[in-house]
């Protein structure tokens, strides 16, 4: 009995893990359309609350992770064991789904906020 619920898979096939692009910051800003609702990682530094890219768009708690292109906000996944103050300038690694948010700060004159909600955070030495 080999039916669809026997639990058994083809030969052959190998399931892969889906690659996730490694994206610049200022790539993310330019390009929002080819990003928007996909999975990236980007590679940086941790700015804490010290994103200065605009109000933060979800909570905030919402921390900011800078490359040498701009910087983005994170949400979704805190930064563990890294202090919003004392560890602003570690290496960071931040794999998530790129979003944007529409800005209810008019005066800012920032349309949509884009961010990052993480599923995985790597801290560097």
């Amino acid at each position: 009995m080999g039916g669809a619920c026997s639990g058994t898979q083809s030969r052959g096939k190998v399931i892969t893990e889906k690659k996730v692009p490694v994206v610049k910051i200022g790539n993310l800003k330019k390009n929002p359309s080819l990003y928007l609702g996909k999975t990236v990682t980007v590679k940086g530094e941790y700015r804490g609350w010290k994103a200065e890219c605009g109000p933060p768009p979800v909570t905030r708690s919402d921390w900011g992770v800078r490359d040498e292109t701009g910087t983005i906000y994170v949400t979704g996944k805190p930064a563990s064991h890294l202090d919003p103050y004392k560890d602003i300038g570690r290496k960071i690694t931040v794999t998530g789904t790129f979003h944007l948010k529409k800005n209810p700060y008019a005066h800012l004159k920032i349309e949509n906020i884009p961010y990052i909600k993480a599923v995985k955070i790597e801290i560097g030495k």
